[in-house]
């Protein structure tokens, strides 16, 4: 009897040895699982704090970018501010004279008298556009050799359009070698690649835009058949041409076509024995 008492009174001790260290088992992870929470929540804190830290790096550089180009703008302004705003012949008189110095060349004909340029405004809803340049789907260049080489012309001619994608909200209002003489009335021909784009966006919210659209001119070609020889080796086709695009027009707001590009086919019907132009308008509107 006494031994089955011993053994009650063991195993009693030990059934609440056990449930003391399931307790405290219980207590322990209870304790982890509110570090745990804790952790997670510390970590996600980090998280937003770095995000809003980037985010507030973002808003400083832009706030920077636009004080700087506002800067650039109103020295500008300052600097012009006894001459006032350039009506449209100052602007002829003043580019022609600044950038478009004469050149010589061995030929019979003057390419000055041969190439214009038609004086332009165009506005640019600002508000539209992104903070990346990248994204605006337009490209400038303040590279003199680029106009150079892609333009057989050697005059200095201060920043233009290289290129302006279809989709782009420039599509239909600039053009590739547009050159952009004024920014809000203030001269920027001598403005860095950089500084233009700051000033088109630093512009809320409208930019006014001033250029010069370069148009071509006859070209007189006089080829001298020497000794009887008339194989002049020219071969010559018959073609429908684009003379001319309205602005605002859906062709100018594609951007794609240009003055000059020739048609080869519309709508899959080829243009080669087209007759006149009802015919190819008939073509068109089908």
């Amino acid at each position: 009897v006494q031994e089955t008492e011993i053994a009650k009174g063991r195993r009693d001790w030990a059934i609440s040895e056990r449930e003391k260290i399931v307790q405290e088992r219980d207590s322990v992870r209870n304790l982890c699982d509110e570090i745990r929470k804790e952790r997670d929540t510390a970590t996600s804190k980090l998280l937003a704090a770095i995000r809003d830290k980037d985010e507030a790096f973002k808003e400083i550089e832009q706030l920077t970018e636009r004080l700087e180009a506002q800067s650039v703008l109103k020295d500008n302004m300052n600097n012009n501010v006894n001459s006032g705003d350039l009506s449209n012949n100052s602007v002829e008189s003043s580019f022609r004279s600044s950038h478009y110095s004469a050149f010589s060349m061995e030929s019979i004909y003057d390419m000055d008298a041969l190439q214009q340029f038609r004086l332009a405004v165009v506005e640019i809803d600002t508000t539209l556009l992104q903070n990346n340049v990248s994204e605006w789907g337009l490209e400038i260049s303040d590279d003199l050799e680029d106009y150079t080489e892609n333009n057989t012309s050697s005059h200095n001619i201060g920043p233009y359009v290289l290129t302006v994608e279809h989709d782009s909200m420039f599509a239909g209002q600039l053009v590739p070698n547009d050159i952009i003489c004024q920014i809000n009335n203030i001269d920027c021909t001598t403005f860095s690649k950089r500084k233009i784009y700051k000033a088109i966006k630093s512009s809320l919210p409208i930019c006014t835009l001033t250029i010069r659209r370069p148009e071509k001119r006859l070209l007189p070609v006089q080829i001298s058949f020497l000794n009887g020889n008339k194989n002049h080796g020219l071969h010559l086709e018959m073609g429908i041409y684009i003379s001319k695009i309205d602005n605002g027009s859906l062709g100018a707001k594609d951007g794609r076509l240009k003055h000059g590009d020739r048609i080869i086919s519309i709508n899959g019907k080829p243009t080669t024995h087209v007759k006149n132009l009802s015919e190819t308008n008939t073509i068109i509107n089908d």
